[in-house]
């Protein structure tokens, strides 16, 4: 008699994925926090330490103690951003999810579970670098992607939306199904909070999501599920995907009020609806 030692299919987000996971968001937002103090100790504060310690010369130049203390915030800058960087090599050394150099697949094609040990890691790894390339873009935020929450989103598509994820999963499958799938994720990933102030501490309590209000970085959600909603199968193994991030980001631009109005009812038909237009439209 013969025991099939493979794990069951799963449901539920497990345990150590989550601690795991939350424990490299937290990596993240202390090297994060690390740059930004080096920033600021670098154009604050030796900015005011050069001007209380003394004057520039008579011809305006900075004097040798002037030189010690910009040299110093230089170095502990350097130091500060190979620290940064290695923490982000030791918490995930993908360089081609850095560099935008990896696939995207149809959407239903990252719930197929080919993966028995960890089902979701691709498309927590595809969905969190997306969005952490959309955030890049909104400079002078402290706003940082949390795959944890990427992760999470990704367990509630899986428990909720079987049938539609076996629709869409079907050779010749009705794009509205696809476009369907698209606005379960975007509810999904909107109801985990992926988006986090980095600038907050860990202890710090983030706002409740309420349906009425504002949903942090919308515009980049809309448009990481727009990008990935335009992958169809057969398409080039390596495409241009900031190219299409941006396309996703102008499209989303062109038809943000409706797709906000869309979110806000209880149902996914209208978001459903604005997404299959989006699709073909694009």
């Amino acid at each position: 008699m013969t025991h099939n030692i493979l794990p069951t299919a799963r449901t539920a987000q497990p345990t150590r994925t989550a601690v795991q996971l939350a424990l490299k968001d937290e990596l993240r937002t202390f090297g994060f926090n690390l740059q930004r103090g080096a920033h600021w100790l670098l154009q604050d504060v030796g900015s005011s330490l050069v001007k209380q310690v003394e004057p520039r010369n008579e011809a305006g130049t900075l004097h040798k103690l002037h030189h010690l203390i910009d040299s110093t915030a230089q170095a502990t800058f350097s130091t500060l951003q190979v620290a940064q960087q290695a923490a982000a090599v030791a918490v995930l050394p993908d360089a081609a999810y850095r560099t935008l150099h990896f696939e995207v697949l149809p959407l239903a094609d990252y719930f197929a579970q080919s993966e028995v040990k960890n089902p979701s890691q691709l498309f927590t790894n595809t969905f969190y670098w997306l969005l952490r390339h959309a955030l890049a873009g909104k400079a002078g935020t402290a706003l940082i992607a949390r795959q944890q929450a990427i992760d999470e989103a990704f367990w509630q598509v899986l428990e909720q939306h079987a049938g539609l994820i076996a629709r869409a999963q079907q050779t010749g499958a009705a794009p509205r199904d696809h476009a369907a799938l698209c606005a379960a994720v975007l509810r999904a990933l909107v109801a985990a909070r992926p988006v986090r102030d980095a600038s907050l501490p860990p202890w710090a309590s983030q706002p409740t999501q309420q349906p009425l209000e504002p949903v942090t970085a919308l515009p980049e959600l809309l448009a990481v599920i727009v990008a990935a909603g335009l992958a169809k199968s057969g398409d080039n193994p390596s495409p241009d995907i900031g190219e299409r991030l941006r396309l996703a980001g102008q499209l989303v631009t062109a038809r943000l009020p409706l797709l906000e109005a869309a979110l806000q009812q209880p149902d996914d038909q209208h978001l459903t609806a604005e997404l299959a237009f989006l699709f073909r439209h694009a």
